[in-house]
């Protein structure tokens, strides 16, 4: 039974991702730093996968060692994610994101672990690509937060090239949805991701209306345009690609993780006024800076490469994080 670290798997992905492996027999170590998350989330897991997590509270720049044992392969998703935060705090974002992996990177040396796959973003491409992007696509990122995943990518591939590692990075579009009964999900009541902030706002726990932030982009309704993916099948891709890692012809490769589908902001707040049946109010807000104004995957290559399939509708994540924000807040 192979044996994965899972660098921050208390977080939002990270504890679908133990879900996921968890289900498919693999044994599993978290560490987390608890700075998005919190110990009640470790316990959600447990509660949900019947048995006590192996995990670890520390920090991918000064904590590794805390991770004792043999470790088949790393999944690491440690990571700050907030475009405009990255813009203003650009040095925080290079020091976690980038510095983070080339410190996983050192240890995994020094410890012979030579799989990683590494949670990486569309941001790398930047808003001059064409739509849907493949992974050809230029290397343009708008913000520090997607320069930082660049550089973190970098790294990794010649760590590839240098020592036989191997990586793959998941590029990621738009991430949404939870564990379909709403028990587990992103614990980070502040997060600043575009459906939590429509439903915490629903919910009582953020300012009374909503807030879309631009209105004169060149798109159907004036808002920009974002490829959503559940995070079921986004971590489904994870795991296939531990599977695929010993077999692929290149030991490095970047695969997008996105539905092929893009909607507005406008469309996504529309779903969701439906499905929840409220009667939300929203405004218009000033654009963000470092925000694109369409990000659409081609998904071709994960297809390809993994077998891999999306299965999950918008409808599907709007539900499914319905539910969890719903019990979160109780």
């Amino acid at each position: 039974m192979a044996r994965i670290l899972i660098t921050g798997g208390a977080g939002y992905i990270g504890s679908h991702m133990v879900l996921e492996l968890v289900k498919n027999n693999y044994e599993v170590v978290v560490l987390d730093n608890l700075s998005k998350s919190s110990l009640q989330q470790i316990k959600r897991l447990e509660s949900l996968i019947g048995k006590k997590l192996e995990f670890i509270e520390g920090d991918v720049l000064y904590d590794l060692e805390k991770v004792v044992g043999n470790i088949d392969g790393v999944v690491h998703f440690a990571a700050f994610k907030l475009v405009p935060e990255s813009v203003t705090d650009p040095l925080k974002y290079y020091k976690n994101n980038t510095q983070g992996v080339f410190s996983l990177l050192t240890w995994m040396q020094t410890r012979g672990i030579k799989r990683l796959i590494f949670s990486s973003t569309a941001a790398v491409y930047g808003d001059d690509v064409e739509v849907p992007t493949d992974e050809t696509a230029r290397i343009t990122p708008a913000s520090p937060y997607g320069k930082s995943k660049y550089f973190a990518e970098q790294a990794i591939a010649d760590m590839c090239f240098a020592s036989g590692t191997k990586a793959i990075a998941f590029r990621y579009f738009n991430v949404a949805g939870n564990e379909l009964d709403g028990k587990i999900g992103d614990a980070d009541l502040k997060s600043q991701a575009l459906i939590p902030n429509i439903m915490l706002t629903a919910l009582g726990k953020r300012d009374t209306e909503f807030k879309i932030l631009g209105k004169d982009y060149d798109t159907l309704d004036g808002t920009t345009i974002r490829d959503f993916v559940h995070v079921l099948d986004l971590v489904s891709a994870h795991r296939l690609g531990l599977e695929k890692l010993d077999s692929m012809h290149n030991n490095f490769e970047v695969i997008n993780l996105g539905s092929q589908n893009g909607y507005t902001i406008k469309q996504v707040f529309d779903t969701f006024i439906k499905i929840s049946g409220g009667d939300l109010k929203y405004a218009y807000g000033d654009r963000r800076p470092g925000d694109v104004v369409r990000s659409i995957a081609s998904n071709k290559k994960a297809q390809e490469l993994l077998g891999w399939q999306v299965e999950k509708s918008l409808e599907d994540m709007l539900v499914s994080a319905w539910k969890w924000y719903q019990n979160i807040t109780k």
